[in-house]
């Protein structure tokens, strides 16, 4: 719903403004509190369908106050807003020790924040001193949390007052119903429900009345099915009806009729003309489709499906008809009722996690007609739950059907099956280890017979001829200078409106010295020019061809090349080689413990270096060094004067795999967005000193497998019979738990304490600005 997040992670205590409590003008507000910012933020909500999307507005409170912290907000039976500040200057649970005497563990503040002309008076609030007949009419009131209120007095008076809510509700007549009605019967619902007592007329009446209170009754069934009595009193009040309403029988009835989520739409016509769904009848469908996802009754497989194909845009909906679809197709026997055809349901079929599910995809995937998904993600299903006769028979036929296919391809398979296989806790296939070990023997020979000239990546990133992204330099194995050079050349230097920079070139450069010998600038379009490298006075040299990206911005700063002539250097060999060296080191891992030991001695130059050793705590001697370089980092920002785009840079190349900010990088440590508030003395300490002050969510896992080796990271995810941890540098390591003898976590952070020497201190300072910049509206 929210894709900002107002400058930092410690949102808290939503309020919604509805019901024209402050007037229509704050309908579908939202009020949220930062303490980390000391705001209150503000948020207009629009719906597609079901979707609603926050829209960023101008905080609603600002303070010059940092020990201002809205911790909770909550809109009062009185209308006025009501805000509960923790009133202190430290916030993080992280920050420092619990016990630390800068924590006020004894003060704190409310406040009451008023819309003139929109407050009620609090004596008029008083509702456990109101009669039975006056609470059955605050049910009506615009004010939910007044309505709320008044439902749980009713709840504590009990049977007697909930009698006095059914007497109050007015009989409507056909088409003509009121809000303050379906309010106070939508609320009927949720009393009876709760204390066993609704009737089987109020149910049947609330689910004919309209749209809103039929929504409420499939909210009802689903939130307390699973309570005491509740689900034999739902299932006895319906079998009661003479003649239940369709939407309501197949929650206990076979028969479906075709159509019933469509068939419950309402429309309405919007500012401009346009008939369009109403809010209340998109409630409705979701309401209904959760509960029917509970009703493991397989009928309502097929109207499920239809409402998948039939959503567009509208992706709360989706989401939820995607959960129900998979609730009832997890229950035993029914995916028996999808057809293998149904295509809109494969998706959820493969969250499914029984031997069913693995079947009815593989019936669906040897259909002629394929799904919108690979055969690598279906055979890693298979792999993880089907029984083994399946896998074997669809692993054979698959190694069949891809015995001609690029070595990627097949590889995507077998790495498929092989995790499925490993989640599963089961052990290596034998037949796919062949497999795996005839590709491997396939790619090392295809390795030794690749012409000479080839590339090499240097820097960070990866190059691609697809996406274009940028590493600082591709260079080319040497190759014989030919008399001329012809290339195509495409890109950028630097927006179009600045002076032409050299960072970004194509150039000849002497083999042995590294000298350039001819070189050429991209055209500043997206259009392949023609240029020719005089190499006359060099023909015959061993010489390289260097693309240098040396512009780091975020626009016109690409380049690119193709159609060398003559052909001593190919484009495509950069591309084939990469893959050729990536799918080794992928079989490498996996054959390392079962190739044959010829193969296994070939393989051995691709396996990833060994897990560095996990760091140890900070020693008491180490800690006074820190402070000191802290202490030192802290003086040096006071007189500078930072370069905030060399920061970001550092950030980018330092931190940017781990730590995301405005929703760019990485997710393995915590999120920096509204990091600058903490201020430069405590940045310095958790970039010079990571482990001074750890959250428990990020504590670092040291692994002891059985073979002695050791393995240190964050654990992102159980995945079966696996692990998924992240190293320091953000790549994820598969481990299985069958592999693991010992696995300790301690209050270490995966983040390297070795900046105060990697980054040198001018650069450190550009760092730390650029962090500091980045606050609550920048």
């Amino acid at each position: 719903m929210c894709e900002h997040s107002h400058g930092s992670t410690g949102i808290c205590g939503i309020v919604y403004l509805d019901g024209g409590v402050w007037g229509p003008e704050w309908d579908d507000h939202t009020l949220v509190g930062n303490c980390v910012t000391s705001r209150v933020n503000h948020d207009t909500v629009t719906f597609t369908g079901s979707t609603p999307k926050a829209n960023e507005q101008p905080d609603f409170i600002t303070s010059d106050d940092p020990w201002f912290r809205p911790v909770d907000l909550q809109l009062g039976p009185d209308n006025a807003l009501y805000i509960a500040d923790f009133y202190n200057k430290i916030i993080g649970h992280y920050e420092v020790p619990l016990d630390h005497p800068g924590r006020d563990k004894e003060r704190g503040r409310i406040w009451r924040v008023v819309k003139d002309d929109h407050v009620k008076s609090l004596t008029d609030c008083q509702l456990e001193a109101m009669t039975d007949k006056d609470l059955a009419q605050q049910l009506e009131s615009e004010n939910l949390r007044r309505r709320y209120l008044a439902g749980e007095v009713i709840c504590q008076r009990g049977v007697a007052a909930y009698e006095e809510v059914v007497a109050s509700v007015p009989k409507p007549q056909k088409g003509q119903v009121d809000e303050g009605t379906a309010l106070r019967t939508a609320h009927g619902v949720w009393i009876g429900a709760r204390l066993g007592k609704a009737s089987d007329n109020q149910f049947k009446q609330a689910e004919s009345l309209d749209l809103l209170s039929s929504a409420h009754v499939f909210k009802a069934l689903s939130a307390l099915a699973d309570q005491p009595g509740v689900p034999g009193y739902f299932a006895h009040t319906y079998e009661k009806f003479d003649a239940p309403p369709a939407s309501m029988g197949t929650i206990y009835s076979i028969k479906l009729p075709v159509g019933l989520i469509t068939g419950a739409k309402g429309y309405t016509q919007s500012s401009d003309g346009r008939l369009i769904e109403s809010r209340a009848s998109v409630e409705n469908r979701k309401a209904l489709v959760e509960c029917l996802g509970l009703s493991e009754d397989r009928a309502a497989i097929l109207d499920l499906v239809n409402e998948l194909r039939s959503l567009k845009g509208d992706e709360t909906q989706l989401l939820t008809t995607k959960i129900a679809l998979r609730r009832i197709l997890s229950h035993p026997g029914n995916l028996k009722a999808l057809p293998p055809d149904a295509y809109a349901a494969a998706e959820v079929v493969l969250a499914v996690p029984n031997a069913e599910a693995s079947a009815w995809l593989w019936r669906m995937e040897t259909l002629e007609k394929k799904a919108s998904m690979s055969r690598a993600q279906i055979l890693q299903h298979l792999a993880r739950y089907a029984d083994a006769d399946l896998l074997q028979s669809a692993m054979q036929e698959t190694r069949q059907a891809y015995q001609d296919k690029p070595a990627a391809s097949q590889l995507d398979v077998i790495q498929a099956i092989h995790n499925g296989l490993s989640e599963r806790g089961a052990p290596a296939n034998p037949e796919l280890l062949q497999w795996a070990q005839e590709l491997a023997t396939q790619l090392l020979d295809s390795a030794d017979k690749q012409p000479a000239p080839s590339w090499i990546a240097l820097g960070d990133a990866k190059w691609s001829l697809q996406t274009r992204k940028c590493a600082d330099v591709l260079k080319s194995k040497s190759f014989a200078a030919p008399e001329k050079l012809v290339l195509w050349v495409d890109g950028h230097r630097g927006p179009p409106t600045a002076e032409a920079h050299d960072k970004n070139l194509v150039r000849v450069v002497d083999a042995q010295s590294g000298a350039t010998l001819a070189s050429v600038f991209p055209p500043r379009h997206n259009d392949c020019r023609r240029e020719e490298l005089d190499l006359a006075k060099h023909v015959g040299k061993a010489v390289r061809l260097e693309i240098v990206d040396g512009d780091d911005g975020k626009a016109y700063a690409w380049l690119g090349v193709t159609r060398i002539e003559p052909a001593v250097v190919s484009v495509n060999d950069f591309q084939n080689e990469d893959s050729t060296r990536e799918s080794l080191k992928t079989l490498a891992t996996m054959l390392q413990h079962s190739a044959p030991a010829a193969l296994r001695e070939k393989l051995a130059a691709y396996l990833p270096p060994r897990p560095a050793p996990p760091p140890l705590p900070v020693s008491p001697e180490q800690r006074k060094k820190l402070d000191t370089l802290i202490a030192a980092r802290v003086a040096a920002f006071a007189k500078a004067k930072p370069d905030l785009e060399t920061g970001a840079n550092v950030f980018k190349m330092n931190c940017a795999a781990c730590h995301q900010i405005k929703g760019e990088g990485g997710l393995i440590g915590p999120q920096l967005d509204g990091i600058g508030a903490r201020g430069p003395e405590r940045l310095c300490e958790d970039i010079l000193d990571p482990n001074r002050n750890v959250d428990a969510h990020f504590h670092l896992h040291t692994l002891t497998l059985k073979d002695s080796s050791t393995f240190a990271g964050f654990l992102k995810a159980e995945l079966g019979q696996v692990n998924v941890l992240a190293d320091a540098t953000g790549k994820e390591h598969r481990i299985g738990k069958k592999d693991i003898a010992k696995t300790e976590v301690t209050p270490i952070s995966l983040m390297p304490p070795t900046f105060g020497q990697t980054i040198e201190e001018a650069t450190f300072i550009d760092l730390l600005g650029y962090l500091l910049n980045e606050k609550a509206g920048k």
